[in-house]
């Protein structure tokens, strides 16, 4: 979601790659959940053909700004020591209903409004 908001308000401006910490990948299954898409449908904005990555140190190294929304005792090391990375708590959206997913999605426009 914060890849797609970013991305669309940004333009050629800037680009983000969204990626998660552990078993993300999988335990998304590589995709969007249907409740993803559909609030992000709501914002106008199709997320339906992404796919879920992993972050990496490499993607961390080529990076300008970091963000990451989870909590810092989950994350590896080459993130918590690299002064490019800042971290903010926001909920995971997997296994929430479409309500749940909705206000997630919100806080997350949120802070990628006050990002840009």
């Amino acid at each position: 979601m914060a890849e797609a908001f970013y991305n669309s308000l940004r333009g050629q401006a800037g680009m983000a790659i969204s990626a998660g910490i552990a078993d993300v990948g999988a335990r998304y299954n590589f995709r969007p959940t249907r409740e993803i898409v559909a609030v992000m449908l709501e914002c106008d904005l199709d997320v339906s053909g992404q796919r879920v990555k992993q972050i990496n140190a490499d993607m961390v190294e080529q990076a300008q700004r970091v963000v990451v929304l989870c909590e810092p005792e989950i994350c590896p090391d080459y993130l918590l020591d690299n002064p490019r990375v800042s971290f903010r708590s926001i909920r995971d959206p997997f296994g929430r209903d479409v309500a749940g997913t909705r206000i997630i999605r919100d806080e997350i426009r949120s802070l990628v409004l006050e990002l840009t």
